[in-house]
């Protein structure tokens, strides 16, 4: 199922990239990979873990930075270590999805790219029953305002032409789900 489109066309633009690597985990059957997403300005982000048409999603807090550090990690559910927990982490804000994978030999897999920032980014597909999206969205931070408890909101100009659940999303909470299409 695919998300509902994100038009945020006066959001501030600026050019970023993701950059990593593989790395062992202690735990064994565990497959991790660290980096970091590195832009000209501070920025905050939101994290969505896409598995099959359950959505779950985070926000960072609002102290933004110009480099966030990134994680996707595979927990195993099971012996054969195939059916696995995806963990999509930036910064302190960390979504999770479920999924079954053909092989142990599945390792995280960014999409090492630029991009730019105020649109829906895909970062990684996870292929699996169901197939996994982990995706972010990158917002400059005089782009949103601080609320309470280290939360940010998305600025009212910006959240005013927002569909659901979209505006809901960065205009509310920190985490949550929804299930999309």
């Amino acid at each position: 199922m695919p998300l509902p489109p994100l038009n945020m066309a006066d959001a501030i633009r600026i050019p970023a990239r993701i950059i990593g690597s593989p790395i062992s985990h202690p735990t064994s059957g565990y497959r991790d990979w660290h980096g970091q997403v590195e832009a000209g300005k501070p920025v905050v982000a939101l994290v969505l873990n896409m598995a099959g048409s359950q959505v779950s999603w985070a926000r960072t807090s609002h102290r933004a930075t110009a480099i966030m550090k990134t994680r996707i990690l595979f927990a195993p559910y099971d012996s054969d270590g195939c059916s696995i927990q995806t963990c999509f982490s930036i910064m302190d804000a960390t979504s999770y999805g479920r999924t079954c994978v053909e092989s142990v030999m599945v390792h995280p897999e960014p999409r090492l790219t630029e991009f730019t920032t105020g649109q829906l980014v895909d970062i990684a597909a996870v292929p699996g029953q169901p197939t996994c999206e982990l995706k972010a969205l990158f917002l400059v931070r005089d782009d949103v305002m601080s609320a309470r408890s280290g939360i940010w909101h998305l600025r009212g100009k910006l959240a005013a032409g927002l569909s659901e659940p979209w505006r809901t999303i960065l205009t509310f909470g920190r985490t949550g789900e929804f299930t999309a299409g």
